[in-house]
């Protein structure tokens, strides 16, 4: 991936004010992770996964993955 991709959901992630720990949810879920991979990699449940994917979600305008990982890459 070039550099400049690679960096753009970073930038993006400042712009729309996401937490660090949902920056680290965010790239999980760019990963291709599952709710329950992405929950035992910080050691945090899956709950609570899906809360800072709520969360993501609205301060990005999305309404599910698929939607999201669409507006960070293109």
């Amino acid at each position: 991936m070039r550099r400049e991709v690679a960096e753009l959901p970073s930038v993006l992630f400042a712009a729309y004010g996401l937490t660090a720990r949902e920056r680290a949810v965010c790239r999980e879920v760019l990963a291709g992770l599952s709710t329950v991979d992405i929950a035992e990699r910080p050691a945090i449940s899956a709950h609570t996964v899906q809360d800072h994917l709520k969360s993501v979600f609205g301060k990005t305008g999305v309404r599910s993955r698929g939607e999201l990982t669409a507006k960070l890459l293109s």
